[in-house]
């Protein structure tokens, strides 16, 4: 029986670095509460001189934080073999599968990055260097984690339509996107009679999930959205959602995009594949917006544009 995750929003930060750093078997000190979702709070802590980062994970399944550890690890062997990568692993899970203790990845995020490379031309070309490391990380990962002949996870297809809907159900802007649940069956259907083989997916690679340092070297964190069976579209789509509704330059969000495709080796990809994630990350941008807030909508009527964006034909076959 698993007894399930209960934090008081009262408890001191001695007492709950102690029951948590008991159940992962991990000293925890000078415990620092980072994220407010009551659902997975993530804190900072010290644990024998080492960074560690500590997510407990309360209204979800109980192997979630085993998973994100097994792919926490995985993404790290992969880029342990590259240069330039920032790399750690995690250090425990709980027993029952709810708690888990990451080690700390150097560098800083990549928004951070780019909000300096708008002024800096050092940190500029540091943001290049690292997006084409990043590419260059990706196109090992899928090489290590490619499962021809399977098919997509069925997740993929029931979140774009459970996205597709609430989006169309908006009472302000629900008639912008009425047609959105039909052309989620569609996109769907044509993901799944395309041929192409998945491969695994960090699934929410956006900037503040991309670290980089000063010298340009690159490591990714916060694997809760990782999918084993999905494409390395999934996170391009991600990274290209991201650049363009938070108002990124033109010129450095081509920049990125360009240094990310040549570090793949400027692969080409099924036109069916990447309308599916562009949609995907496109209209959950926008679903995310509009949950913001009003003063969000101008961002989620730009999200959902994202798949008449010129730029986007770069990973399509010709």
């Amino acid at each position: 029986m698993t007894i399930p995750l209960v934090v008081p929003a009262l408890e001191s930060d001695g007492r709950r670095a102690l029951d948590l750093g008991g159940r992962l078997g991990l000293p925890l000190n000078g415990m620092r509460r980072l994220s407010s979702r009551r659902d997975c709070p993530v804190y900072r802590a010290d644990s024998d001189g080492r960074t560690v980062f500590v997510k407990a994970y309360a209204g979800t399944g109980p192997e979630h934080a085993r998973q994100e550890a097994a792919a926490f690890d995985l993404a790290h062997r992969v880029g342990s073999s590259l240069a330039g990568w920032l790399g750690a692993r995690s250090l425990s899970v709980s027993p029952d599968g709810r708690i888990v203790c990451l080690g700390a990845v150097a560098g800083n995020s990549l928004s951070q990055a780019l909000r300096r490379a708008r002024r800096n031309q050092s940190s500029r070309r540091a943001c290049l260097r690292a997006a084409h490391r990043l590419g260059i990380f990706l196109a090992v990962l899928r090489r290590v984690t490619a499962a021809p002949g399977k098919r997509p996870a069925p997740h993929l297809g029931e979140y774009l339509h459970h996205v597709a809907e609430s989006l169309a159900a908006r009472r302000l802007l629900g008639r912008r996107f009425r047609k959105l649940p039909r052309l989620a069956a569609t996109l769907w259907e044509d993901l799944e009679q395309t041929a192409w083989t998945p491969s695994f997916a960090h699934g929410d690679l956006t900037p503040r999930n991309v670290h980089v340092d000063v010298d340009g070297r690159v490591g990714v964190i916060d694997f809760a959205h990782a999918r084993a069976l999905s494409h390395p579209l999934d996170d391009i789509c991600a990274l290209r959602a991201w650049l363009h509704s938070t108002g990124v330059p033109s010129t450095l969000r081509q920049g990125i995009l360009s240094e990310v495709r040549c570090g793949m080796g400027n692969p080409y990809f099924p036109r069916a594949v990447e309308r599916f994630f562009l949609a995907f990350h496109g209209w959950r941008w926008a679903h995310l917006a509009l949950a913001s807030g009003p003063a969000s909508r101008l961002r989620a009527l730009t999200a959902s544009r994202l798949s008449q964006c010129p730029e986007e034909d770069a990973w399509t076959l010709p």
